[in-house]
């Protein structure tokens, strides 16, 4: 299948990238500050719509980098529940300052994105790509409260530890990669 003609099962991860796109520019707008809320909301409820209309499909996108299958399609209802949960309960959050809650749910719709791509994923590459697409969001809200001292060390913590990490695993997916040739997780097992 095709680049273009895979879009078309990939709804509600479009719908997440646009939500992401539009809390940003809603953000730089005063009078669309508030709606940063609602939207992130609203989106992951779409999407959540979205999903279920095409629950059981199964489909291999964009050059077989992504499998879209009733077992990714678990994991993302998971994944969208848990986000919206999240974003409902930090709505009424003391210490996350209310000018940053944009930036706020923004991040946490990058982090949903990237669980999209990794529960989805079949593709050493891909892999990758999403677990770095959760970290590096995950780096900036471990330490989204800049006045406490223990969030910026936690946060620094989190960047030192991710990068080792992320270095290692780099460092074993090119051996798996020189041992099998193929990046791909069905030639591999």
């Amino acid at each position: 299948m095709s680049n273009l003609s895979s879009l078309s099962y990939y709804i509600p991860e479009l719908i997440i990238i646009s939500a992401i796109l539009l809390v940003i520019v809603l953000d730089v707008i005063p009078a669309c500050k508030k709606y940063t809320f609602s939207l992130s909301l609203g989106a992951i409820l779409l999407a959540s719509v979205f999903l279920w209309q095409s629950y059981g499909e199964s489909h291999g996108l964009f050059m077989g980098m992504i499998s879209i299958d009733p077992f990714s399609h678990f994991f993302k209802m998971i994944f969208l529940l848990s986000t919206f949960s999240i974003i409902l309960i930090s709505r009424y959050e003391k210490q996350l300052d209310k000018n940053y809650s944009a930036e706020y749910n923004a991040l946490l719709l990058i982090v949903l994105l990237g669980m999209f791509l990794m529960s989805s994923s079949i593709n050493l590459i891909m892999i990758y790509l999403s677990i770095e697409l959760v970290s590096i969001p995950s780096y900036i809200l471990a330490g989204m409260l800049k006045n406490d001292k223990e969030s910026n060390e936690a946060s620094l913590k989190y960047v030192i530890f991710g990068s080792f990490a992320s270095g290692l695993m780099l460092f074993g997916l090119s051996i798996l990669y020189g041992i099998t040739g193929s990046t791909d997780i069905g030639v591999i097992t």
